[in-house]
């Protein structure tokens, strides 16, 4: 039996293709953990002749083998009650179990324990069911309860806590996450307590999985029809054996077109080689990506965030290194998004940094900076900040640069200066969505979840909070304070025309007019929050003491 090791943390990410862990030592070191010298574990799975379960690259080795026993995704299958690997059928929870339990194993080798602490992400989206298999999952590969946090919200963490861009409260990260079989676009707040969800969409039908047979469409212009549909829909062994080296190639000539101008890709099934330069990637990929430039655009709306209430964009998942995500970003809102070497460990490192902060107390705010935003820190010592060769997002022609945005590839430091708080722009100024063949799937508000954090280190060194996002409202205030404007001009026509109406009437008037005098003030400047509810109290009242009178008249 394993013992705990006291102060050690376990932070995981269990993704479509890949599984990330970070461990934090007793030391307070924070490192990933290593899977065969590489900090990405395939998540893939495999049967072998002995019944027993092989993940990584043990699996992805075995698959030629005996493709009908392997399962490369199987967080995609988390809705199926089983699988089936070859003659049987495996529970999904079962598959997750064993990619967890190879976690488990490397923790212990490493640490020589099991830390106490376990975090686990989940996509925001995901409801009780499917957290429930992750949970039933780490119960079976032998580790201690979980906390499961939101992807999106960890993402936020990592991008305030570990890469010090100063998120002050009232403002929103949109997270940007395309990992290997989605594609979830997320609006997160900054809170006095961490960070919360305010908006979230995702696609069910674009990831990484998804460009990759976009390269394999290229290479079936070079194929002959009848060996492509054999690869296509293969029957034998031999030729699923063949189907699996070619989706591995594909990524892999995918994931060079993120670093080089072209690649090729061996067939050897056909005995050819297919040449495909970035362009022509691009050129294939640019609809599909459209999309989820589409749903950012739609997700923040949906949040009713306006422009310079974001902190930053910030990308994650493995196939955000694709340049042209960046790019198109980058002309639809202006803003130069930050994206980093390896967005795969962004999520479990961020997951792990919740997990150390959750018991920390909450700092006092500080004074009020002079600058909208107050001067990041630099990234700790080994964490990645700039973005692979090859990658450089400059502007489009035309297009102004702000302060702090250089035309070459990122840096630590905030990509923007955005406007000052006394002049919010307008809802407007984000550009429309271009029209797609349908509306985004998977789109869904989920609850607000607010996770406990550590102050970024620009608020722990005593820079300040500026003053909260008036840009993040609520809906119900401005509906009231609509509602409120129309009975109080209404109560003020009827009294101005009768001076002989109750005094009933002036009252109700009056609350109303007050309300949406404080309503129309709120608009523009700011205010408590509480003094907000108290406007609609007595809106309210005013609304209900009106029509107990127009109902009594009447009676």
């Amino acid at each position: 039996m394993l013992l705990d090791v006291p102060d050690a943390a376990l932070g995981i990410d269990y993704g479509t293709s890949s599984t990330v862990a970070v461990i934090r030592s007793p030391d307070g070191r924070i490192r990933p953990l290593l899977f065969d010298s590489s900090p990405l574990l395939p998540s893939a799975v495999f049967i072998n002749d002995a019944g027993r379960i092989l993940v990584g690259r043990d699996a992805e080795r075995s698959a030629r083998l005996a493709p009908e026993r392997f399962e490369p995704h199987p967080k995609r299958r988390i809705d199926d009650l089983d699988v089936l690997l070859g003659e049987r059928a495996y529970s999904v929870t079962d598959l997750v179990a064993a990619v967890l339990a190879r976690v488990r194993d490397e923790v212990a080798r490493t640490l020589g324990g099991t830390p106490p602490s376990v975090t686990m992400t989940c996509p925001a989206t995901w409801g009780a069911a499917r957290r429930q298999v992750l949970l039933d999952a780490a119960a079976a590969a032998g580790l201690p309860p979980p906390t499961l946090v939101p992807e999106p919200v960890a993402a936020a963490t990592y991008f305030a806590a570990v890469l010090g861009h100063a998120v002050h409260i009232g403002q929103c990260v949109v997270v940007y996450d395309l990992g290997a079989g989605t594609c979830d676009v997320s609006v997160v707040q900054r809170t006095p307590d961490g960070f919360r969800d305010l908006s979230c969409q995702g696609l069910d039908d674009v990831g990484g999985i998804d460009l990759d047979a976009l390269v394999l469409s290229h290479a079936r212009t070079v194929l002959k029809p009848e060996l492509w549909q054999r690869l296509s829909a293969p029957q034998t062994v031999a030729d699923r054996r063949h189907t699996t080296m070619l989706w591995t190639d594909a990524r892999h000539l995918r994931e060079a077109l993120s670093r080089e101008s072209s690649g090729s890709m061996f067939i050897p099934a056909a005995d050819e080689e297919v040449l495909l330069t970035r362009q022509q990637f691009e050129q294939a990929a640019e609809p599909v990506l459209r999309r989820t430039v589409d749903l950012a655009l739609s997700t923040l709306r949906q949040a009713r965030v306006q422009p310079g209430a974001v902190a930053g964009w910030f990308l994650v998942g493995g196939p955000t290194r694709t340049p042209l995500i960046a790019t198109m970003l980058h002309r639809a809102t202006g803003v130069a998004p930050t994206v980093l070497e390896e967005p795969q460990l962004v999520v479990a490192e961020g997951a792990l940094h919740l997990a150390g902060a959750a018991a920390a107390p909450p700092s006092a705010p500080p004074s009020p900076p002079s600058a909208p935003f107050a001067a990041p820190v630099s990234a700790p010592p080994g964490v990645p900040v700039s973005s692979p060769p090859g990658m450089p997002v400059s502007p489009p022609p035309g297009m102004p640069v702000s302060p702090g945005v250089a035309a070459g590839p990122f840096g630590p430091a905030p990509m923007y200066a955005p406007p000052p708080y006394a002049t919010p722009p307008s809802e407007s100024s984000w550009p429309p969505t271009s029209p797609v063949s349908g509306p985004p799937t998977g789109g869904t508000t989920p609850p607000v979840v607010s996770v406990a954090m550590a102050a970024p280190a620009s608020e722990a060194t005593g820079a300040a909070v500026s003053t909260p996002a008036r840009a993040v409202g609520t809906g119900l205030a401005e509906l009231y304070g609509v509602v409120a404007a129309g009975f109080a001009s209404m109560v003020l026509l009827l009294i101005y025309g009768n001076w002989g109406a109750p005094s009933s009437w002036l009252v109700a008037g009056l609350l109303i007019g007050a309300a949406a005098a404080w309503r129309a003030w709120r608009l523009v400047g700011p205010g408590p929050r509480v003094a907000d509810w108290t406007a609609i109290v007595l809106a309210g009242i005013g609304a209900v003491v009106m029509l107990a009178y127009a109902a009594m008249e009447v009676a």
